[in-house]
């Protein structure tokens, strides 16, 4: 949990500074780009936590709500507070799945090898005939 709100808070320092590696941010805004901001952080201020919470839950996009979070100028301790919230159940979630699956893993491990021992003979096998044509097509007629 401390390795995930740490990581979050680099994040969210980040989009803080507006430093980003690819200059993104450092070129001045357009207006439709500058009244995007200003709604984000009108978002971000009606509820933040709603929204953060939102982008912890959602793997895909809490990398940019974090990012936008520190754009929107979000307080520290608010977004802590919220992202301590969506970071516990998601951590049990993804504890709970490491539990059940270690519970699982020689049932786990033995269909991993019979798909193993079916299925590299078979890439063998495609590999052997694609070869075999290409040859065929390089051989000169005649």
């Amino acid at each position: 949990v401390a390795g995930d709100l740490i990581g979050d808070l680099l994040l969210y320092g980040v989009g803080r500074s507006g430093w980003m590696p690819l200059g993104a941010w450092r070129r001045p805004l357009s207006a439709r780009n500058q009244q995007r901001l200003a709604a984000l952080k009108g978002r971000f201020r009606a509820h933040p936590g709603a929204t953060l919470v939102f982008g912890k839950l959602t793997h895909a996009a809490g990398f940019l709500i974090l990012l936008a979070a520190g754009a929107a100028r979000v307080p520290v301790a608010t977004f802590l507070g919220y992202n301590l919230l969506g970071t516990l159940p998601k951590s049990a979630a993804f504890m709970l799945i490491g539990y059940f699956a270690g519970a699982a893993y020689s049932r786990i491990n033995s269909y991993l090898w019979i798909f193993s021992a079916v299925s590299f003979p078979l890439i063998c096998l495609g590999i052997g005939i694609l070869l075999r044509r290409h040859a065929a097509f390089d051989q000169p007629e005649g």
